[in-house]
């Protein structure tokens, strides 16, 4: 009978163990539950950078739809908007850092610049007219860069006899240059607007900040946009030639805006017509329409301005309108 009993006991304790085994993680599951009346924590925020081309068309003459791209004798001609954007990108970067605003010496207005080794060119190619001395040493003031008017840089707020820092958005290096050339009394608002111009395939486009958030693959996952492009077109940027520039590479403040734009008859002082809806970015160089009118087959060919960029007359009024003071920015990629 003992004997009966003890073999009794033994299966009521494994069948106990095997019970609790059984019930083991429906209980762990209910103990991690939050207690009555709490709410659990947040899973945490996934934002991952945007890979795709946001469009918000303002303007929808003239283009090309995917792949985006035209030819050009035999050439095929690609709207490089990812570049644009990146170079856009910097400007948010930079004014993350501190304020941005522009060098300043309009028609040589603060005095031109120091000859460059007794050259009106500096070794990278940059004429003097219209430019600033940038010093990256000013221990060896016989070197330094011609840095074009309309510049965009930032303020570094480091002084010395008459100089001031200022970082470079073009090249992305520090300057020491005369402070009577850094726009001090001005300065660039949150930057909302770039107007971005490709010199190799002259094209241009604009493109408008924004900070989108948008559902993307599982939640708690997000894609965050930061420009979208809201229009985009062909153009003609400068040449090469005895009254001719081309169009500077650079990352610039767009500085002011007219209804049109007076140009003169090569090698005269005769005004020989007027450009409408200009805006300025560097030395006499605007982004602008046509006096002869709308349309010209010459556009997205070849450089033949003298300077400027020269839209399709309704683009170039798009612009003008969409145009937002100290708070547009224009790029020329290469």
């Amino acid at each position: 009978m003992k004997k009966q009993n003890l073999i009794i006991a033994i299966l009521m304790l494994i069948a106990i163990i095997l019970l609790f085994l059984i019930l083991e993680p429906a209980l762990k599951e209910q103990g991690s539950q939050s207690p009555a009346g709490e709410i659990s924590p947040p899973a945490p925020l996934i934002v991952r950078e945007s890979g795709q081309l946001v469009f918000d068309l303002k303007y929808t003459r003239y283009q090309e739809g995917y792949p985006y791209q035209y030819e050009y004798q035999g050439q095929i001609r690609p709207y490089r908007f990812r570049e644009m954007m990146e170079t856009a990108g910097k400007i948010l970067e930079e004014q993350e850092k501190g304020p941005l605003t522009f060098l300043d010496n309009y028609k040589d207005r603060k005095g031109k610049a120091p000859l460059y080794h007794g050259k009106a060119t500096d070794r990278n190619g940059t004429l003097r007219g219209a430019a600033v001395p940038g010093y990256p040493d000013l221990s060896e003031q016989e070197e330094f860069d011609y840095l074009p008017d309309g510049t965009l840089v930032r303020i570094m707020n480091q002084k010395e006899n008459g100089f001031l820092q200022v970082w470079s958005l073009t090249d992305q290096k520090a300057y020491w240059v005369p402070e009577k050339y850094v726009r001090q009394d001005r300065q660039m608002g949150r930057i909302k607007k770039v107007i971005a111009i490709d010199r190799t395939n002259q094209t241009i486009a604009a493109l408008e900040q924004v900070t989108r958030m948008e559902y993307f693959q599982s939640p708690g996952v997000f894609l965050k946009t930061d420009w979208q492009i809201v229009s985009y077109s062909r153009c003609t940027t400068g040449k090469l030639g005895p009254y001719h520039q081309p169009t500077p590479v650079g990352t610039f403040y767009a500085m002011e805006k007219k209804p049109y734009l007076e140009y003169l008859i090569d090698g005269t002082n005769q005004i020989g017509g007027r450009e409408p809806w200009a805006i300025r970015f560097t030395a006499g160089a605007y982004v602008h329409g046509m006096s002869a009118g709308e349309f010209s087959e010459a556009i997205g060919t070849v450089p033949l301005s003298h300077k400027c960029v020269r839209n399709y007359t309704s683009h170039a009024l798009f612009l003008y309108n969409w145009f937002e003071g100290d708070r547009t920015a224009v790029i020329v990629i290469e």
